[in-house]
């Protein structure tokens, strides 16, 4: 049994009960108990994934229809919804990698250079924001720039170079990548562009935004293998999961994008045509939306995922959770061989829409880092 420091880290005794309806003895602690019991009803509605099929995805989709989709997806990570958002999406997932990449460089091998490879980058997605908003942070406070790779199957190579002309640290592949068998250039120090140079000194950060769930069980195994094993950290990120919150606010998907086209498409003729005189944008989000749902993941299902592809076993478990009147944040700390693994949640749409992350790193000494927090800020 993994012993515990209650007064360094009250949060994360298994022993711990997980929190509940309280006396109130505030406005903040009644607003706490209020927040708690509506989270209460968040409920999972399947015990098991599903991988039905994203039209997106599928062979007879349009091009122009697929292009619209993630152009939408990437609306929605980088635009805030007045009212229902506090910050865009792509601020928060922005906030969550620091952190990981703050734990990374306390390392000892902090002088070893890092990058960041996001895998599945469609047409751009969050990466390009993400990285101006990292670098901008580290400029301030005078450290060197981190480098940034959009790698995917599906290389969106006309996309991808107008990101890439904007920053110099943000660069490409342009061959397809495979993300559970990436060719060296990826997981090395050397790639840029089209360079597939090799060189071995590098600190590897995968990233998964909103992609994960695409992969089914035996290719997000041999993913998570590949990651385990030739890298030094990975972040999962998903903003939805199979409880009921995520899919109250998935049926309003198309409600959602009647409501903001106009605006953050004006301009686009052929995008408007498809939400409101042939309304197949609309439908596609929204089949597309529920779908994914049905399609994420578990903290459990992923590291159960990572053990049978490394072979670990009677690994120890810690648990921490908190509410708070912000989104009801969330956390959950898992040991293995070498490598900490850590869960959570962030509310990214008052009231219903949580931005879901598993982020894992190797670490080493575990037994010392096994439960230190991590709180999304």
């Amino acid at each position: 049994m993994t012993s515990y420091n209650a007064n360094l880290y009250p949060d994360a005794s298994p022993h711990k009960k997980r929190p509940g309806i309280t006396s109130p003895k505030s406005i903040a602690g009644f607003i706490d108990n209020l927040w708690a019991g509506f989270n209460n009803l968040n409920v999972l509605l399947l015990p098991k994934r599903i991988h039905f099929i994203e039209l997106e995805d599928q062979p007879f989709c349009p091009p122009l229809l697929r292009h619209f989709a993630q152009a939408t997806l990437t609306a929605q990570w980088t635009h805030r919804l007045p009212f229902l958002q506090s910050h865009a999406p792509v601020t928060l997932a922005a906030s969550l990698l620091q952190d990981l990449i703050a734990k990374l460089e306390s390392d000892h091998r902090s002088d070893t250079p890092l990058k960041v490879v996001d895998f599945c980058a469609g047409a751009g997605g969050p990466s390009p924001y993400i990285e101006h908003q990292i670098n901008m942070r580290r400029l301030a406070v005078k450290k060197a720039p981190i480098n940034f790779l959009l790698t995917d199957l599906h290389p969106h190579i006309d996309a991808w170079i107008p990101l890439a002309e904007r920053s110099d640290t943000l660069n490409f592949i342009p061959q397809p990548v495979d993300a559970a068998s990436p060719p060296p250039s990826v997981i090395s120090s050397g790639s840029s562009g089209s360079d597939v140079t090799t060189t071995s000194s590098a600190r590897i950060l995968r990233t998964f935004y909103l992609s994960f769930h695409h992969f089914d069980d035996k290719a997000a195994q041999a993913i998570l293998k590949s990651t385990l094993e030739t890298s030094d950290a990975f972040a999962i990120i998903e903003l939805m999961d199979r409880r009921l919150f995520s899919l109250l606010l998935l049926l309003l998907e198309p409600l959602l994008i009647y409501l903001v086209a106009p605006w953050w498409f004006v301009g686009d003729v052929r995008y408007l045509f498809f939400t409101f005189v042939i309304p197949l944008l609309p439908i596609l989000m929204g089949w597309d939306g529920i779908v994914s749902l049905l399609r994420t993941r578990t903290f459990d299902e992923i590291i159960q995922l990572a053990d049978s592809a490394m072979g670990w076993k009677g690994a120890k478990t810690g648990f921490g959770q908190f509410l708070s009147v912000d989104g009801g944040n969330t956390l959950r700390v898992i040991k293995r061989d070498g490598w900490v693994f850590e869960s959570g949640r962030r509310l990214h749409t008052y009231p219903l829409g949580y931005m879901h992350w598993v982020v894992g790193r190797r670490v080493r000494d575990t037994q010392n880092d096994f439960v230190q927090r991590y709180v999304v800020h």
